[in-house]
């Protein structure tokens, strides 16, 4: 995101209660990439003002090359970078 003059913070939330309960700009824009559910982050989304997108997987069945089932489900760095643009703008 640099060579876009984008500056973002990367945090790992491991307790997503305690990540709810934290005392998050809610200004701030937050994209959440959960290579799992994503119903946990879009039950925050709304709530206490925070808002922003998640990328997550929601199916299942996808079988192949992980590099392929990656760019499906659009978790390739370039895809979630436009995600973020997109959430920016």
């Amino acid at each position: 995101m640099a060579d876009k003059k984008v500056s973002v913070n990367v945090i790992s939330v491991p307790c997503i209660e305690m990540f709810d309960a934290s005392k998050l700009d809610k200004r701030v824009p937050v994209i959440a990439v959960e290579l799992g559910s994503s119903m946990p982050w879009w039950a925050l989304f709304g709530r206490n003002g925070l808002h922003g997108d998640v990328i997550g997987f929601d199916t299942f069945g996808y079988s192949g090359k992980e590099p392929d089932v990656l760019k499906a489900l659009g978790f390739t760095p370039e895809q979630i970078a436009e995600r973020l643009l997109n959430l920016l703008k």
